[in-house]
C-alpha cells in the first residue's frame, strides 16, 4: 500500500503494521497497546496496574491522560467492570502516573 492509502486510512495504519490495538475504558479511543496504561487484579483481588502487560486474566486499558482517570472515577466504571469498590489510593496513584507522563511528553 502506497503511503498516501496509509494516511488516508487514520488510526486503521496499525492494523497493517501488526500492532496490537486496544480502547481505553475512559474515552473509548483506539491506541496502541504501549501507549495505554494496563490495569489489572492480583491474586488477592486488589486492583493493581499491570506496567509490562503480561499478567494473566482480566485486564482493562486506560490512555495516559487524566481526563480519562477523572472519567473513570467519576463515572465509577472500574468497579463495574471488575464487580468490587476501588480505593482512592488506587485512583490517586493513576492521577500521578497520569501526570508524570503528561510532563514527559512535554504536555504538562
Amino acid at each position: 500500500m502506497s503511503p498516501v492509502n496509509r494516511s488516508k486510512l487514520g488510526s486503521r495504519v496499525f492494523e497493517f503494521m501488526n500492532v496490537p490495538i486496544r480502547t481505553c475504558i475512559g474515552c473509548g479511543g483506539r491506541k496502541a497497546k504501549a501507549e495505554l496504561i494496563r490495569l489489572g487484579v492480583d491474586d488477592e483481588g486488589n486492583m493493581t496496574l499491570d506496567g509490562k502487560a503480561n499478567k494473566a486474566g482480566r485486564g482493562s486499558y486506560l490512555c495516559r491522560d487524566i481526563n480519562c482517570v477523572r472519567t473513570v472515577r467519576r463515572n465509577s466504571r472500574l468497579a463495574r467492570i471488575y464487580g468490587r469498590p476501588i480505593s482512592d489510593s488506587f485512583f490517586k496513584e493513576l492521577e500521578d502516573l497520569a501526570v508524570i507522563s503528561d510532563r514527559e511528553s512535554g504536555n504538562g
